[in-house]
């Protein structure tokens, strides 16, 4: 919960600064959805509902700083994320969100969200985010013909379980370490592009096709319509 309340603060806290709450946050899992369909489907259409439904009522506090509500779920604490100069706290104008009361801010971006992603072979994917859950972390879930693939970012292991056969499969995984492990492979593979000039997984065109699949979802939220989706990175 307290990881959520980030988002409603500092310059994640406007979609003008971020693109919208849905591209800041979860275009990394729109970009592994597409890639789990890669060579078999492309995504051709995008529904999606969603709101701020936290925190909605201002209770006349601008300021934990100031606020006398000591024992507050939700007070804010600035170090570990404030932009500082030498060891100093400061603000600019993407960051006067931060130590703001969560109940009486200036954010505009939405807390939950569901991305219901159509494909061109009939598939579709489910993304939900509740920024404000009381447990951290991301479940994944994909419905084969013949099996079940299932696991969380904080577990360490996928779990496989094939329906015909009943077997059962568990894949375990290493190097964990700063988000998943994901920030550590970006830069092992930012090195070697630069010293053995091996092509990366993922591109720039993979990444602006989901940043431009959070826009399409983000446009079909405010209009509540089907929205079509036609990317040719080429």
């Amino acid at each position: 919960v307290e990881h959520g309340t980030k988002f409603k603060r500092s310059w994640h806290r406007l979609t003008e600064y971020t693109g919208g709450f849905m591209n800041e946050k979860c275009s990394h899992d729109l970009d592994l959805m597409c890639w789990f369909k890669e060579h078999e489907a492309r995504p051709i259409g995008v529904m999606s509902l969603g709101h701020r439904g936290f925190a909605q009522h201002s209770v006349n506090e601008t300021s934990c700083a100031h606020c006398s509500r000591l024992d507050c779920l939700y007070r804010d604490d600035v170090s570990s994320y404030a932009k500082t100069v030498n060891g100093k706290v400061y603000s600019d104008e993407t960051s006067k969100g931060i130590g703001q009361c969560i109940y009486g801010n200036d954010s505009d971006i939405v807390d939950n969200q569901s991305v219901l992603v159509h494909f061109s072979d009939g598939s579709h994917g489910n993304f939900n985010v509740i920024a404000m859950s009381g447990k951290h972390g991301r479940d994944i879930m994909i419905h084969c013909e013949y099996g079940l693939i299932s696991g969380t970012l904080e577990s360490g292991y996928l779990e496989l379980l094939n329906y015909r056969t009943k077997e059962h499969l568990k894949v375990n995984f290493t190097g964990m370490n700063m988000h998943g492990g994901g920030d550590t492979q970006v830069i092992k593979e930012f090195i070697d592009c630069l010293t053995h000039h091996t092509p990366p997984i993922s591109t720039v065109a993979d990444g602006l096709r989901a940043s431009l699949l959070a826009f399409a979802a983000d446009e079909s939220r405010i209009k509540q319509t089907y929205i079509p989706f036609n990317y040719d990175e080429h």
